[in-house]
C-alpha cells in the first residue's frame, strides 16, 4: 500500500491538479465543511480566476472545531522555536486558544467585518 504522504503520491496529485486544476479542486472541496456549497470549483482565468464560487465556509471550524469532537488529544500542529524547543498543539488546545483570542478581540471592541492586523513574533499565539 502506498504510503499517504509519498513523494510518489504526491508528484501524482501536482501532476493532476496541473493537468486538470477545477476537476482536481472540486474533488477536495468534498474534505471541508460548507455552509453553502460552491457551484464551481474554478472561474475565469490568471491572474483573474475566481475559486469556490458561490461557496461559503468556515475556515477556522474546518481547521480546529470539526477534529474537536474525534480527536481533540490529537496534534493539530507541532511548533518548533530557533532553539529547537518543541511544542504540540492538540485540537483541543488549538480550539480553546482560538476562542480565548476571539473572545480577547470582542472584548476590545472588534466586530463582524472589521479588518484586524497583527504583527507577532513566531510563537503558537500567531496560529491563533
Amino acid at each position: 500500500m502506498e504510503e499517504l504522504y509519498s513523494f510518489k503520491r504526491i508528484k501524482a496529485l501536482v501532476e493532476r491538479a496541473s493537468k486538470d486544476p477545477a476537476g482536481f479542486w472540486a474533488q477536495q472541496a468534498n474534505l471541508i465543511s460548507w455552509f453553502r456549497y460552491p457551484e464551481k470549483a474554478l472561474e475565469g482565468n490568471p491572474p483573474y480566476e475566481r475559486w469556490f464560487v458561490g461557496g461559503l465556509t468556515n475556515v477556522a471550524y474546518n481547521a480546529a472545531d470539526k477534529h474537536l469532537e474525534e480527536f481533540p488529544n490529537k496534534v493539530a500542529f507541532y511548533w518548533t522555536n530557533e532553539s529547537l524547543d518543541v511544542k504540540a498543539i492538540t485540537f483541543r488546545d488549538l480550539y480553546l486558544e482560538v476562542n480565548r483570542a476571539a473572545h480577547v478581540l470582542r472584548e476590545l471592541g472588534v466586530k463582524h467585518g472589521d479588518v484586524v492586523s497583527m504583527m507577532m513574533p513566531s510563537i503558537p499565539e500567531a496560529v491563533y
